[in-house]
């Protein structure tokens, strides 16, 4: 993360992909965590996710329904600290289960 914010162009996107993280390649999916902890430890600001698949953050946020807020910890569940999950409280817009 701290390479790529410092060798980024001021307006210009930076793009970050997490290899391990690829369901439609069979991984768990379980390495988001890493990801979104760092955007935070790094102040990244105006930002975008795609392909986060948490089904126990899911379940949560089904049964909060839309428009309500819960807390959980994405991902991390599989990977110990090697992996670690992302804590928060989140609130629903859509959940899918696409």
């Amino acid at each position: 993360m701290k390479l790529a914010l410092e060798n980024s162009r001021e307006g210009w996107p930076i793009l970050l992909s997490d290899v391990r993280n690829i369901s439609s390649a069979g991984s768990a999916s379980d390495t988001t965590g890493l990801l979104l902890n760092a955007l935070v430890e790094h102040c990244v600001r105006n930002c975008a996710m795609a392909d986060l698949y948490d089904e126990y953050a899911f379940e949560q946020a089904h049964q909060a329904g839309i428009g309500s807020k819960f807390s959980c910890e994405l991902s991390g569940k599989f990977g110990g600290v090697d992996f670690p999950a992302f804590p928060g409280t989140f609130k629903v817009a859509a959940p899918s289960d696409v």
